[in-house]
């Protein structure tokens, strides 16, 4: 289980290969860190959006509720509930 020993132009050549894909791989890194960064802002954009509909749904939701609770206390109790209090 002798290895061969390479030569220098060999073993430079190696080099120069080995060199060349840690620079692609660098490359793809960073192009995927920058989409990661891209998704990340997006992300943050929808969950402002979202947060403020749901504020939106609330408070049209809470005026609803008290705009039917003036309602009915302007129209008084019903024809049924004044049958059932005689």
């Amino acid at each position: 289980m002798t290895e061969k020993k390479m030569s220098k132009k060999e073993l430079e050549a190696q080099n120069d290969e080995l060199k060349q894909q840690v620079t692609l791989v660098t490359a793809e890194a960073q192009r995927i860190s920058e989409a990661a960064q891209q998704i990340q802002a997006q992300s943050a954009q929808r969950l402002i959006l979202i947060r403020l509909l749901e504020t939106f749904v609330n408070t049209t939701n809470v005026a609803l509720q008290q705009l039917q609770r003036d309602l009915n206390e302007v129209q008084g109790p019903s024809p049924e509930t004044k049958e059932s209090e005689v």
